[in-house]
């Protein structure tokens, strides 16, 4: 599925809310989606990487199996540019917020 992105895109699977940001603040992805962190963890890493300066401008996406009005209004005011519901497909998401090609 993500085949054509292998030049383009590192995938990097934390589990957890610190290890997302100490990954996130060192490698300085384009893209973060929390898919797997459970309840509202995923916020709080999502509000933290906004309020850091050298973190505020990387794109994330939450989503949820559970995603529901008030936890879109949730993710979106902690910074995140969309909020989706699981099942999703990542290599769709990844071709509409246009990848860049690593490097650029």
């Amino acid at each position: 599925m993500l085949r054509r992105y292998v030049d383009r895109v590192d995938l990097a699977l934390p589990d957890n809310g610190i290890d997302a940001l100490i990954r996130i603040g060192a490698t300085r992805p384009h893209l973060v989606m929390d898919v797997y962190m459970p309840g509202l963890d995923g916020l709080d890493v999502c509000r933290r990487l906004k309020e850091n300066v050298a973190t505020s401008d990387v794109m994330v996406i939450l989503a949820s199996a559970r995603m529901t009005p008030e936890l879109e209004r949730k993710a979106k005011e902690a910074g995140a540019g969309r909020a989706l519901r699981k099942p999703l497909d990542i290599a769709a998401i990844l071709d509409e917020v246009g990848v860049a090609v690593r490097g650029t």
